[in-house]
């Protein structure tokens, strides 16, 4: 993370929540999403909307792009922070505490609308942004109409900058996505074993993920390389 000077009154904040290992743009499968990266990127480098709203349902990818976009400013030595607004130890009167950085990765919107308290303290959040000329990504795991949001100025300001919404992922792209991330792992993957397991696990790219992670530890601690038989023991398919 950037250094920055603590101001007067400064606490230490839970940073960093939730944080994945080391989501990048270049293990995302874009898909039909490439213009959303680009503008993603456009936002790391200061030159787009410095509010966006990237939303998408759960498994497409809003927490891999948030967390990527965080390791590119971090390893920029930018002043910015990633929180997962879904973490139980923060509470919402340390949202305006996050003013000091210049930018602003707030993941999970869902989890707190319909929640009065959080609700303002994101609107005052949004006015500190605005005001000390900072740059603010949020992402959230449901349609912005699926939320149960209550504070009209709150809406209001959801609605300043640019709203991305994710694109789902064709079959073949997702055994695209299952095989990049095992080579990435070391494993081999073939196609029509990637394909096997699309097929018999859940649809979304995180439930995949879930499954490669099964995998990966199963094949470490046997020592054994993915075939079919292998998937079908470990998964119990």
């Amino acid at each position: 993370m950037g250094k920055i000077t603590s101001p007067p009154g400064w606490q230490q904040l839970p940073l960093d929540i939730g944080l994945a290992k080391q989501p990048s743009f270049d293990n995302y499968i874009a898909g039909r999403n490439r213009l959303h990266v680009l503008q993603l990127q456009a936002w790391c480098a200061g030159t787009s909307e410095p509010v966006i709203l990237l939303l998408g349902s759960r498994g497409e990818g809003v927490s891999h792009l948030l967390q990527s976009c965080y390791h590119v400013l971090e390893q920029g030595q930018q002043p910015v922070v990633y929180l997962s607004l879904a973490h139980d130890s923060l509470e919402p009167e340390q949202l305006v505490e996050l003013a000091v950085f210049d930018y602003l990765c707030l993941d999970d919107l869902q989890a707190v609308m319909g929640d009065p308290v959080w609700e303002r303290e994101l609107f005052h959040l949004f006015n500190l942004v605005r005001a000390q000329n900072s740059r603010l990504l949020l992402g959230g795991k449901e349609a912005l109409a699926d939320m149960p949001l209550n504070l009209p100025d709150l809406k209001s300001r959801l609605s300043w900058g640019l709203t991305l919404v994710l694109q789902p992922l064709s079959d073949q792209q997702k055994v695209s996505a299952l095989q990049t991330h095992a080579s990435e792992r070391g494993l081999e993957l073939s196609h029509d074993l990637a394909l096997y397991i699309l097929h018999r696990s859940g649809r979304s790219l995180g439930e995949l993920m879930v499954v490669l992670d099964q995998l990966d530890q199963a094949s470490m601690r046997t020592k054994r390389r993915l075939t079919l038989s292998f998937v079908r023991q470990e998964m119990g398919w």
